[in-house]
């Protein structure tokens, strides 16, 4: 079972259920005196939404790249670099910006997590690839984002196509000039509570806008298309940061049986 000997960044610690739980919302270090097996939970950075001009209204942002599971630590130092979010595209013809990766580095560690794709907008009109892709700007048939551990984004038509969501993808741009829906994002307890996390940002339509997905506003969410029904610029929203939690039991955590069976052999001396 692990024991924290250190750490860097200024990582949030809290308990949960007699584990030991460790946020990461920037970079830094944990160093391990004593390994074990670790519960992890990384979220790279949301890309931001696409900028509008004129008629042609922002793509959706992608969700950042989530991983989740374990891995056996060893008695040694662990990197943590968390993705910051992606910056939505200013304008016309501004992509949304990629969010940035995020990877914990040590032995057994995970691969990382890729920030998600930046949403389309007007003639710079294909939504990114990422995590999860970046939806297609409000022009006629755009491409969308691919998503190499998430979703691919919605293709853009008349109207802008969503991002991409680490648990679906994003809607394509509808009929009468509706915009895309984001892609939903993907439940995990690692706190203690279910939370979705890792959504895609709504693509913008010229008389009604989709809907963002499931967890778009939380660790990973991808941004808004910039733009409003009717037409006219506007800026993308900015995508959310990613975030990395580590969850162990420590060494020499909790009751058990040896404890039990100390007590009874003091009883018996007695």
């Amino acid at each position: 079972m692990p024991t924290v000997s250190g750490t860097t960044g200024s990582p949030t610690n809290s308990t949960v259920s007699g584990d030991e739980l460790y946020q990461f919302a920037a970079d830094g270090t944990i160093t391990f005196s004593v390994g074990g097996t670790i519960t992890y939970l990384q979220i790279a950075g949301g890309g931001g939404g696409g900028g509008a001009g004129g008629f042609e209204q922002g793509g959706g942002g992608g969700a950042g790249g989530l991983r989740a599971g374990t891995f056996t630590a060893t008695a040694s130092t662990y990197t943590i670099v968390r993705g910051d979010f992606g910056a939505g595209g200013s304008g016309g013809n501004v992509l949304g910006v990629n969010g940035g990766d995020s990877s914990i580095t040590g032995t057994n560690a995970p691969a990382s997590s890729e920030g998600g794709g930046g949403g389309g907008s007007q003639q710079n009109s294909g939504g990114q690839d990422g995590g999860s892709g970046g939806g297609g700007a409000g022009a006629a048939a755009t491409t969308a984002g691919t998503g190499s551990t998430g979703n691919d984004g919605g293709i853009g038509t008349g109207a802008a196509g969503g991002g991409g969501g680490d648990g679906t993808a994003g809607q394509d741009g509808q009929a009468g000039d509706v915009g895309g829906n984001g892609g939903d994002g993907t439940a995990n307890a690692i706190t203690g509570s279910s939370v979705i996390y890792a959504g895609g940002g709504l693509g913008v339509g010229f008389n009604v806008n989709g809907v963002a997905g499931a967890g778009a506003s939380n660790a990973g969410g991808g941004g808004d298309g910039g733009g409003s029904p009717g037409g006219g610029s506007g800026a993308g929203t900015d995508g959310q940061d990613g975030v990395i939690y580590l969850r162990f039991t420590p060494e020499g955590g909790g009751g058990g049986i040896i404890p039990l069976i100390s007590h009874h052999l003091r009883q018996m001396r007695q």
